[in-house]
């Protein structure tokens, strides 16, 4: 009876590991690709930053932000509506004079499959 519960347990443990290991990707789902990036300004990014009217200013009192969110799907979505908010316009309203200045893009044209959009910001962090 022993013998037969181990090749049990063996046989239930092997089938487990079996399907928990097939990674069957289902094509119809939508690819979600999000990155956030918050990193030093170099030396160069920090001699083009505007530090005029700021009391001691130092490079460490900067942040590069940087954000990307790319989405891949099939064609069988059809009315793709995808709302990204700005970072630039969430931290000014939360945070007044901490956006310096930056630049984002968006790329989502109807009859594509896929849409991107990104936004590279610095922001004093002091």
């Amino acid at each position: 009876m022993k013998n037969f519960i181990k090749v049990i347990v063996l046989i239930l443990g092997v089938s487990f590991i079996i399907t928990g290991c097939n990674r069957k990707e289902i094509k119809d789902e939508p690819k979600f690709t999000l990155k956030l990036n918050v990193s030093n300004l170099t030396k160069e990014e920090y001699k083009l930053v505007g530090t005029k009217e700021l009391k001691n200013p130092k490079k460490d009192d900067f942040k590069n932000i940087e954000f990307t969110l790319d989405v891949e799907h099939s064609n069988k979505i059809s009315n793709r509506n995808i709302s990204v908010p700005s970072i630039k316009e969430v931290i000014q309203k939360q945070y007044k004079d901490r956006y310096w200045f930056g630049k984002g893009y968006s790329e989502d044209n109807k009859g594509t499959n896929f849409a991107s959009y990104g936004e590279k910001i610095v922001i004093y962090s002091n």
